[in-house]
């Protein structure tokens, strides 16, 4: 997507980017893919948060392009100022009713998609407010552990 739906110096990271180039943003740090999924031919590794953002995301990347960012810090927002802390309540009035619901697939909570053009984001509800949240291309969002 052209504009990936994050505020702040993350704003760079596009969707697609190549971890190369992500790299020489000074943002990421990547060593190379963690595995291959040989059942559906396709590569994923995934690149962490480096200088002024060390331990603030980590960036998918699925056969050397970026498709999905993890943002599990409060320092990072939406466009719209949303992000970790925000309650369920305030997500639901910027964005409005989600596109998807669904329980989370590994703890409590829920899960809020929200599509947008060309992606969308994904909002981890634990206990009334936002726990950590993504955003990405609107498949990509759906996967399990990101690459599954």
């Amino acid at each position: 997507m052209a504009e990936n739906g994050i505020s702040g110096p993350a704003a760079s990271l596009i969707n697609g980017m190549d971890p190369a180039d992500a790299v020489a943003t000074g943002l990421v740090s990547y060593s190379g893919p963690d595995f291959t999924v040989a059942v559906e031919g396709f590569t994923c590794g995934f690149g962490n948060g480096a200088g002024p953002l060390l331990d603030t995301f980590a960036v998918q990347f699925m056969d050397a392009g970026a498709v999905r960012c993890y943002i599990g810090s409060a320092s990072l927002r939406t466009v719209d100022g949303l992000g970790v802390g925000s309650t369920e309540a305030e997500v639901r009035t910027v964005l409005g009713a989600p596109t998807e619901a669904r329980p989370e697939n590994f703890g409590p909570g829920q899960e809020l998609l929200y599509r947008r053009a060309g992606g969308g984001y994904n909002f981890t509800i634990q206990g009334g407010s936002v726990a950590f949240w993504s955003v990405g291309s609107w498949d990509d969002l759906h996967l399990v552990e990101g690459c599954l």
